[in-house]
């Protein structure tokens, strides 16, 4: 007699496959992102290889099952005429990629010790330090850097063009 196997043993065998994970959320920078590429009619056949990725990666970040890397979703919001910006009320303290290499700069000029926005994000001290270092040679992902926005007081937002109006 056969003994049941648990989803894990099936993926690991090839067959069959584990069930879609329940709750997953799709970040809103990616739903603006995607709402905008669906009016201008962007095939994700179109957009993938414009970014740098397969169809089934660009497909992965518009269900939620993985989140996009913070530079690629720069290259996206630019190629549908957005831009994603840092707010603070309706001020912009930094928008694209400049965010990545400002995040040590936007956390002092808030005067916000690395512990405090560690214990904000319930991570080291050491790992805000390795963020703040790293992220201009290792492209961290948006959900990171959202959560590191978030951290200090701060939005991470989708404007639209070059005016200051928020995309919807």
């Amino acid at each position: 007699m056969a003994e049941q196997m648990t989803d894990t043993q099936k993926r690991r065998r090839g067959r069959g496959r584990a069930p879609i994970p329940l709750g997953r959320r799709v970040h809103h920078v990616v739903v603006t992102l995607d709402r905008r590429t669906a009016e201008l009619g962007m095939p994700s056949i179109q957009v993938a290889p414009l970014l740098g990725v397969a169809p089934t990666t660009l497909s992965s970040w518009r269900t939620g099952t993985h989140s996009p890397p913070y530079l690629e979703t720069c290259t996206w919001a630019d190629l549908v005429g957005l831009r994603l910006a840092v707010v603070l009320g309706a001020e912009v303290l930094a928008e694209g990629p400049e965010v990545v290499a400002r995040l040590r700069e936007l956390r002092q000029k808030l005067g916000l010790p690395t512990a405090e926005v560690a214990a904000r994000r319930r991570i080291a001290p050491t790992k805000v330090t390795h963020l703040e270092r790293t992220a201009t040679t290792i492209p961290p992902q948006l959900i990171t850097i959202d959560a590191q926005i978030t951290a200090l007081g701060l939005r991470l937002t989708v404007l639209n063009g070059r005016d200051k109006r928020e995309a919807s």
